[in-house]
């Protein structure tokens, strides 16, 4: 189970919205299942302020740190946007200059991009990362303790219809976006 920060507990607000792509419930829970059975409870990282560990909301995210509250501008964009297939591929990770790794299923999709620099270059927003590595984070462990995952096959493969996103307000609030004709 991912732990909830202090301010997820207790609906504060964030420092940005964002947005992303869930993923069917029944793949969810799958995912979540297999995240479980390989990755030991002793590697999972853990701060003082419990923001880390295992992920439970199984999601790809599209853009985040957009200052914006409200996501006008994004619903006009994602209403332009046709329904889209995009497929997983291995387990890998981000090793971060902080304590822990983020442990990652990779997603390949071209619109899935297109729609990230398209509401990047459409909204105002602040980003850390220079480039847009598509992925669904699985959980923080730490550094090295699941270098035994790296290159897994279990999801290769798999794929599942994007049919809309999420726009998860910096205020708690996630307001679904459907695309064009995508029921």
């Amino acid at each position: 189970m991912r732990i909830k920060t202090l301010m997820e507990k207790h609906g504060a607000t964030y420092s940005h919205s964002s947005t992303q792509v869930n993923l069917p419930q029944s793949f969810a829970q799958e995912v979540m299942r297999w995240t479980k059975e390989n990755i030991d409870e002793i590697h999972i990282y853990n701060n003082a302020r419990d923001e880390y560990g295992l992920e439970d909301e199984i999601h790809c995210t599209v853009l985040w740190g957009i200052n914006e509250e409200k996501p006008k501008v994004t619903k006009k964009i994602v209403g332009k946007f046709k329904p889209f297939s995009v497929s997983l591929h291995n387990i890998t990770k981000f090793a971060t200059e902080d304590m822990y790794d983020v442990i990652r299923i990779d997603v390949i999709g071209n619109e899935l991009i297109d729609l990230h620099h398209t509401i990047a270059d459409s909204v105002d927003n602040e980003q850390a990362f220079s480039h847009y590595m598509p992925h669904i984070t699985l959980g923080y462990v730490d550094p090295g303790s699941c270098d035994y995952l790296l290159g897994n096959t279990y999801f290769r493969g798999r794929k599942f219809r994007v049919n809309a996103i999420v726009f998860s307000s910096k205020t708690g609030h996630k307001i679904p976006l459907r695309f064009r004709n995508g029921n």
